[in-house]
C-alpha cells in the first residue's frame, strides 16, 4: 500500500514537463492493453431505456501495427446489412468506411467526421479508432474521491483543427492501474454538451481483459438526453479471422 501512495504521490510532484509525459506514457499503454488479439462476438445496443435494440456483429483484430474493426448490423430491419469499419494504424489518423443498403456500395467517410454518431447511438467513430495520441496534450488531474486503483488523466485537444475534425474540447480519462483499461471517460462535446462513457463488466480472456458490458450516457447540463448499453456475447477468442472481413469492398457482404 505504501508503495502505491508513493508512486502516485511521485507522478503529482514531477515538473510539468516530466508530469504531461508519463500521462501520455499511460494512455499509450491503456490503448495497448485494449488491443486484445483477434475476436468476433454479438454486440447489443441498447438505445434510450431499451426503447431501441441493435444486435451486430463485430470483429476485431489487432496486430502491433494496425487496429481494425468491422461492425456489421442484423437487427432492426430497417438497418440489416449496415456496416461500418475502422484501420487505425500506428499514431496516425484512422481511416473509416461505411455501407448502408440505401447507399448501394460502400463508401469512405469523411476525414472530419470521426465525431459521427454509429447508428444513431452515443457511439462514435472516435471511440472505435482513438485520434492519434499527439493530437493532444495530457496531464494528471487530482484525485479528489480518493481513488488510488486509478490514474486520473486530462486530455485536451492541441489545435482548434482536432476539435474540429473530432467535435471534441476535453477528454478526461480513468484507466485502472491492474488492467489499464480506461473505466471511465467524460468527453466535452463542441456542442458544448458531456458524454460519458463507463466499463461496467470486464471478461477475462487469457492474459486479456475484454470489456463486455459499457454504458454511454449524453447529457445537456444535468439532463440525461440518451443513453446507449453495450453488451457483448458469444464472444470468441479462438477462431482465426481472415483478412476478406475487414475489406472495405465486402462490407456489403455480411458475414
Amino acid at each position: 500500500m505504501s508503495a502505491l501512495i508513493f508512486l502516485t504521490l511521485f507522478l503529482f510532484t514531477r515538473d510539468a514537463f516530466g508530469a504531461s509525459e508519463e500521462a501520455i506514457s499511460i494512455v499509450k499503454r491503456s490503448r495497448a492493453a485494449a488491443m486484445a488479439p483477434s475476436f468476433s462476438s454479438l454486440v447489443t445496443l441498447n438505445q434510450n431505456g431499451g426503447t431501441k435494440v441493435f444486435k451486430s456483429k463485430m470483429f476485431v483484430k489487432n496486430t502491433a501495427e494496425s487496429s481494425r474493426i468491422a461492425i456489421f448490423c442484423q437487427e432492426p430491419v430497417d438497418l440489416k446489412g449496415s456496416a461500418f469499419l475502422t484501420l487505425a494504424s500506428g499514431d496516425q489518423v484512422a481511416r473509416k468506411w461505411f455501407y448502408l443498403p440505401v447507399v448501394g456500395s460502400p463508401r469512405e467517410s469523411s476525414a472530419t467526421q470521426h465525431g459521427m454518431k454509429i447508428l444513431g447511438t452515443d457511439i462514435r467513430f472516435f471511440d472505435l479508432a482513438p485520434p492519434p495520441l499527439s493530437s493532444f496534450r495530457y496531464s494528471f488531474l487530482p484525485d479528489q474521491d480518493g481513488r488510488s486503483e486509478v490514474w486520473r488523466i486530462q486530455a485536451d485537444p492541441v489545435a482548434k483543427q482536432v476539435t474540429k475534425d473530432y467535435g471534441i474540447t476535453s477528454v478526461s480519462l480513468e484507466i485502472a492501474k491492474d488492467t489499464l483499461l480506461t473505466m471511465r471517460s467524460i468527453v466535452i462535446l463542441a456542442e458544448d454538451r458531456r458524454r460519458t462513457m463507463e466499463i461496467k463488466k470486464v471478461s477475462v480472456s487469457g492474459s486479456w481483459s475484454i470489456p463486455t458490458v459499457v454504458e454511454y450516457r449524453l447529457k445537456d447540463g444535468d439532463a440525461i438526453s440518451s443513453q446507449t448499453r453495450v453488451e457483448l456475447s458469444e464472444l470468441d477468442t479462438k477462431t482465426p479471422l481472415g483478412d476478406d472481413l475487414f475489406d472495405p469492398k465486402r462490407l456489403n457482404r455480411t458475414p
